[in-house]
């Protein structure tokens, strides 16, 4: 089985109560039953002979066993589960079977059930029988995926600070606010419950920092390097991120694993690196660096072999922060060539098909990312005395401002 490594997450709406992933209240009863639960996800093609049929298990101590069988199409799993009743700990399992029936993909999580309310379960699926860790690439269901947050970083307040907004420039919240640092660089996780970010003390010192995605709960990361360290992504499957240092004298990129607490270096050599983001499958890094005295954009494996260039070598084109699209389909990254000011491109994962997006000598747009369904490209427009959010479609029409206040600075974006 090839590894295809990705973000998959299956949300299932039921009508029940809000539920952590794990579970504090454990109190609830059984009551009424609850009419319905629905789930959808996208299914990849590569995945054809291996994701052929589907099916669906609820139980619980207190329940009889429901079994659902899924439809499988070329895109997409979907399916209805009907009359799950209310109560603690029911346990949500899928099951995926390739054409000789043999189980391939398996995946569950447990949530608390009540009745008339709305809860959401996250489930990654595993592959069975196979070595590597694989997940498939998937979407928020049973409707198309929530817009979800935009979170960026901003000296409206003074100090950098990190705020949070709506897609549509509403419910504009501050996260952070400490006097000795600046809080910078802010990455959401995959399931929207955390974000990572940066704490730039005044004495010049760069920590790795969480929180929760309200700002509660900061805490530093358990790096030992004594060099500056900045977090930089999520792994698809949460269970470790990509950071870079200067631990050896230049900036060098590593991955973190929380679970035990080990930090491999993936990079090695003379130049600075940055930049570093995951492949939705987390097959790939991308990373920016300066090899030749301009920056460019690598692809490597997360073991460090096969490092190539993302494009072949463009005559005076420079590129730094590229980021996948959800899918893994198209990178969107920022240039500069002969223009005096860098523009947003996008670009096949193999180098072909580069695109400009609203070429402009006079305005630098950088800093792009997608949103959660891979519909729109989010990217900070720079002047000489403010910076602000924009949107637009991944063609580079339809451009929308998101924030943009005279005389501040808003950068890094990241949506989930």
């Amino acid at each position: 089985m090839r590894t295809i490594i990705s973000n998959f997450v299956i949300i299932l709406s039921i009508i029940g109560c809000i539920s952590d992933q794990t579970l504090i209240n454990s109190s609830l009863t059984p009551e009424d039953e609850v009419s319905s639960v629905h789930f959808y996800f996208n299914k990849p093609a590569e995945l054809d002979s291996l994701v052929v049929t589907a099916r669906a298990l609820i139980t619980a101590p207190d329940m009889d066993s429901i079994f659902a069988d899924l439809t499988v199409t070329n895109t997409q799993v979907e399916g209805v589960v009907e009359n799950i009743p209310a109560g603690p700990q029911r346990k949500f399992e899928i099951f995926t079977y390739d054409m000789n029936n043999h189980l391939t993909y398996y995946g569950h999580n447990f949530a608390d059930v009540l009745a008339g309310q709305t809860i959401t379960v996250h489930i990654i699926l595993y592959p069975v029988n196979n070595n590597g860790t694989v997940i498939i690439v998937g979407s928020f269901g049973p409707f198309p995926p929530a817009p979800g947050f935009i979170v960026f970083e901003s000296n409206c307040e003074g100090t950098i600070d990190l705020f949070r907004i709506k897609p549509d420039g509403t419910q504009l919240v501050r996260l952070t606010e400490y006097l000795d640092s600046d809080e910078v660089r802010p990455f959401i996780s995959p399931d929207r419950s955390k974000i990572l970010f940066t704490r730039r003390f005044n004495d010049g010192r760069h920590r790795p920092y969480m929180m929760n995605i309200n700002g509660n709960n900061p805490v530093e990361l358990n790096i030992h390097l004594q060099a500056n360290v900045v977090p930089w992504d999520w792994a698809p499957d949460m269970q470790n991120i990509l950071l870079r240092s200067d631990q050896d004298g230049d900036m060098e990129i590593y991955i973190y694993h929380f679970n035990s607490n080990q930090l491999v270096q993936v990079t090695f050599n003379t130049y600075a690196d940055w930049h570093p983001k995951w492949s939705p499958q987390g097959d790939w890094i991308m990373y920016s660096a300066d090899e030749g005295g301009m920056f460019r954009i690598f692809l490597i494996r997360p073991d460090g072999t096969n490092r190539h260039a993302l494009t072949p070598p463009i005559s005076n084109m420079e590129q730094k922060n590229g980021k996948f699209s959800p899918d893994g389909s198209r990178i969107v990254f920022s240039g500069r060539d002969n223009y005096p000011a860098w523009d947003n491109f996008t670009v096949n994962p193999d180098g072909t098909q580069l695109h400009r997006l609203n070429p402009d000598p006079t305005i630098n747009e950088f800093h792009a990312c997608w949103s959660p369904d891979g519909h729109k490209i989010l990217f900070v427009k720079y002047s000489s005395s403010h910076n602000g959010l924009y949107m637009m479609n991944p063609d580079g029409s339809n451009v929308q401002v998101v924030l943009d206040n005279t005389g501040y600075m808003e950068d890094y974006p990241d949506w989930r």
